[in-house]
């Protein structure tokens, strides 16, 4: 079976996703780094800066690797599923935009027929 252009364009939109998230770990870093000046000289707003900075490394870092995974994990019926999740997550935030039109074509039983014999 030809595979659908959903599933191409899931690709693009997991390689996108995880380079975002990775900006995120960058971002976290940056807080990391610039606390000590951002906060000036309040101790506790750079404690503070700190945690967030940490929050943000280990979110984006681990919400990268999810979307990286979801490249890899497409067979079966569980690759449908765990791209369903995947697509779902992006509709909490302003990924929407790419989310909804993915998510449309992506519960077609085509998009189906096409992991089930794969598995």
């Amino acid at each position: 079976m030809e595979k659908p252009a959903a599933v191409t364009w899931y690709s693009v939109f997991c390689i996108a996703s995880a380079i975002f998230y990775l900006f995120v770990v960058a971002g976290g870093v940056v807080y990391w780094i610039a606390a000590e000046e951002m906060a000036n000289g309040n101790r506790g707003d750079e404690m503070m800066l700190k945690v967030v900075g940490a929050m943000f490394c280990v979110f984006g870092f681990a919400m990268s690797l999810l979307y990286t995974s979801g490249l890899f994990f497409q067979k079966g019926n569980g690759g449908w599923v765990f791209g369903m999740v995947l697509i779902a997550i992006s509709l909490t935030g302003i990924c929407f935009i790419a989310g909804v039109p993915l998510l449309v074509f992506w519960v077609k039983p085509e998009i189906k027929q096409y992991f089930a014999s794969r598995a």
